[in-house]
């Protein structure tokens, strides 16, 4: 009477899941988070309880994605060296996604602890690149007119995409 029975949620395997959090989604990257579920679906970890999953669990799967090569083509020379399938910022978004769906499943009481609470993500080297002159006349005549103007207002700009296409005249100062 006085301590109350809490209602535990039933065990749900990270497959399941995945499947339940990519239904709702409305998130622009849909796509990416699709590829991301497919990855962790067939992998160790998709029939895994998710109250069974351990920081050494994913740190585990980490390194097989680190250490996964892509397999080198029949007609390669023998001294050609395969190269790694995925890098460090793709494998970091990946566990940033599953991050994410994890802490969903915390909420929802699917889960006591989150292992995330002290993973740690690969450095990435973060470069900012901007196109040479030279690079800027060669890519100019590879496109049509139209097309260069657009691509030119975001080069001198600096805009993105999406803040392009959605640029208003208000928005336009065109004497500085």
């Amino acid at each position: 009477r006085f301590f109350p029975k809490v209602q535990s949620a039933p065990a749900i395997t990270l497959r399941a899941w995945l499947a339940r959090c990519l239904e709702g989604c409305t998130n622009r990257g849909v796509q990416n988070e699709r590829l991301y579920n497919r990855r962790f679906s067939l992998g160790p970890l998709g029939t895994k309880k998710l109250m069974e999953i351990s920081l050494e669990d994913v740190q585990r799967l980490q390194k097989q994605m680190r250490s996964k090569l892509t397999p080198r083509p029949a007609n390669a020379p023998k001294d050609v060296q395969p190269e790694r399938r995925w890098g460090d910022a793709t494998i970091n978004r990946h566990f940033s996604y599953l991050r994410h769906v994890l802490k969903l499943a915390l909420k929802a009481k699917h889960m006591t602890t989150n292992p995330f609470e002290d993973f740690r993500f690969f450095p990435e080297a973060s470069t900012t690149r901007f196109l040479s002159e030279a690079e800027l006349i060669r890519l100019q005549s590879l496109m049509h007119p139209k097309d260069w103007n657009i691509v030119n207002l975001a080069v001198e700009t600096g805009c993105r995409r999406e803040e392009l296409f959605r640029l208003r005249w208000d928005q336009i100062d065109l004497e500085s």
